[in-house]
């Protein structure tokens, strides 16, 4: 019987010890937690094609846990455990993931330590454990300037124009002690980035020349500009197609007539640096920004053969792009 006791006593022990870094308590005396601010993008354009699982946006590294004196006494050196705890205004998590709701549908977020040994993205309290440095009593010091940041997650569905809320995203922990409050600075917008063109139908009235101003095939006069106004939220990359409504002419950017008595004689469109389009294909047109797009073109008459005078009309059709 005592033989038995004794072998139980021996192997509850170490369980004993383990147990006691459960009881970790903030030093005498320290009563403020530090508050880091971490701020994203005020808007942020996401495409409904774009992946699952993927980045949306992330936030500079800033620098947490100051100088704020904060320490804690464990009673023994092991391991102890630490993580993040989500605030529950933000949804809930279970098990060991690094992942936490925003509290808004189909985005999520990631802590990430960048500096230190707990480099990595912080893991749900208290799913991870680290055997900090004690001195002589016992005392574990959290070491400052460490550098951390926020990394914004698409997890699903986002609906356009979804706010995420500024305000408390969690805590980090050890143990049970709350070492550091983080807080994201701003309200973030989402939009699923859209254009609309806001004129449909384009006419360009090039002037009245004399023909001979257009000596040889080949020569240009009458430019004349035009725009095309697109309404756009922000970051979507613009692409347009131009192709002719008639018979192609084999001529960069030129278009044959349709209608009217001139012959020898198309238009010629040019983009704004004076280059003419290639009919047929897409070409990039540059980023949205958030309110009206303008899209400079021109227009201009092109010797293709011999002139008869006359009027003249040529026609194309415009496909606007955006991702």
């Amino acid at each position: 019987m005592f033989r038995l006791l004794l072998l139980i006593l021996a192997v509850c022990f170490p369980v004993s010890a383990f147990a006691g870094a459960a009881g970790c308590v903030r030093a005498t005396g320290v009563t403020t937690v530090p508050t880091v601010y971490l701020t994203l993008p005020s808007q942020i354009s996401v495409n409904y094609t774009l992946a699952i699982g993927s980045e949306l946006a992330s936030s500079a590294d800033v620098a947490g846990m100051p100088d704020h004196g904060l320490s804690v006494t464990c009673p023994v050196q092991v391991p102890i455990p630490y993580g993040f705890q989500v605030d529950a205004s933000r949804g809930t998590v279970s098990g060991d993931v690094t992942v936490f709701p925003t509290g808004t549908s189909g985005t999520a977020f990631e802590i990430i330590q960048t500096t230190g040994a707990l480099a990595g993205p912080w893991p749900n309290n208290p799913y991870a454990s680290y055997t900090y440095p004690y001195n002589a009593s016992g005392l574990i010091t959290l070491v400052s300037g460490s550098v951390q940041h926020i990394t914004l997650l698409k997890t699903g569905r986002i609906a356009d124009n979804a706010v995420i809320k500024s305000g408390p995203l969690g805590d980090v922990m050890m143990d049970d002690v709350i070492y550091e409050h983080v807080y994201l600075n701003n309200d973030v917008t989402i939009v699923d980035p859209a254009c609309t063109v806001s004129t449909t139908s384009i006419t360009v009235n090039l002037p009245s020349v004399d023909a001979s101003l257009m000596l040889a095939t080949g020569s240009i006069t009458g430019s004349t500009g035009f725009q095309i106004n697109l309404s756009c939220s922000a970051g979507a990359p613009i692409m347009i197609r131009f192709d002719s409504n008639g018979v192609d002419s084999g001529i960069a950017g030129v278009l044959l007539p349709v209608s009217g008595s001139a012959t020898g004689v198309g238009i010629q469109m040019t983009d704004d640096g004076g280059n003419p389009v290639t009919l047929g294909d897409y070409a990039p047109a540059g980023t949205t920004t958030d309110g009206t797009v303008s899209l400079n073109y021109s227009a201009r008459y092109y010797r293709t053969g011999k002139i008869t005078p006359g009027g003249l009309s040529s026609s194309a059709t415009f496909t606007i792009t955006y991702e």
